[in-house]
C-alpha cells in the first residue's frame, strides 16, 4: 500500500515537471515580443483592417489606436499587473500592438515591453512611480525572480485575449445597421 502511494505520487510530480508554459520570445533585436499570423479566408485586406479597427476601437481609447489606413494598426496601450497572493497593484507593463493585413490573413505582435513598478501614495492608491521604466528585458536584476515569474504569466496570458480579441474581430463581419421606420401619425 505505501509503495503504491509512493507510485502514485512520483508519476504525479513528474507530470508536473513536463508540463511546459508559453513564454515570450526574443526577436533579432533581444527583446521580448509576442509574434503570431492568422488567416480569414475570403476575407480582403480592407475587409479585415475595418473588422479589427472596429473591434479594436471599443477596446481601446482613439488616442491610443494608429496607423496605415487599410494595412497597418499600431496600438499603444498598457495592462496592470498583479502581486502573488496579495491581489493589489504591483505595477504596469506597456507595450506596442502591431496589426497588418493582407488578403486572406493578417499578423500581429506585440512588443516594446516596459515595466514600471507601482507604489503606495498619500491617499493609499497604488500610482506609477515616476521615473521608474524598465525594459522587460532587462527587468531580470531589478525585480525579485517569482514576481517577475508572475508578471510574465500574467503578461503572456494578456497577450493571448489580446489575440483571442483580434479573432473573433476579423470573423465577425460588421452588421449593418438597419434604419428604424419612420411612422407618421399625420398621414394614414
Amino acid at each position: 500500500m505505501k509503495n503504491l502511494i509512493v507510485v502514485i505520487a512520483l508519476v504525479l510530480v513528474s507530470k508536473l515537471g513536463f508540463a511546459q508554459k508559453q513564454t515570450l520570445a526574443l526577436d533579432e533585436h533581444n527583446k521580448y515580443i509576442y509574434y503570431q499570423t492568422a488567416e480569414q479566408a475570403g476575407a480582403s485586406a480592407r475587409d479585415l483592417y475595418a473588422r479589427c479597427y472596429a473591434g479594436l476601437s471599443k477596446t481601446y481609447t482613439p488616442k491610443e489606436i494608429k496607423g496605415k489606413p487599410d494595412s497597418q494598426i499600431l496600438v499603444n496601450s498598457k495592462v496592470v499587473l498583479y502581486a502573488g497572493l496579495t491581489k493589489h497593484e504591483d505595477g504596469q507593463v506597456t507595450y506596442q500592438l502591431h496589426a497588418e493585413f493582407k488578403d486572406g490573413r493578417y499578423r500581429y505582435w506585440l512588443s516594446d515591453f516596459v515595466f514600471t513598478p507601482y507604489q503606495r501614495d498619500r491617499y493609499n492608491n497604488y500610482v506609477p512611480i515616476a521615473g521608474k521604466e524598465i525594459p522587460l528585458e532587462q527587468a531580470q536584476g531589478k525585480v525579485d525572480k517569482t514576481l517577475l515569474d508572475n508578471y510574465m504569466d500574467q503578461l503572456m496570458k494578456h497577450c493571448k485575449q489580446v489575440g483571442e480579441n483580434l479573432k473573433q474581430f476579423a470573423a465577425n463581419a460588421q452588421k449593418q445597421e438597419e434604419k428604424a421606420q419612420k411612422v407618421d401619425t399625420h398621414k394614414w
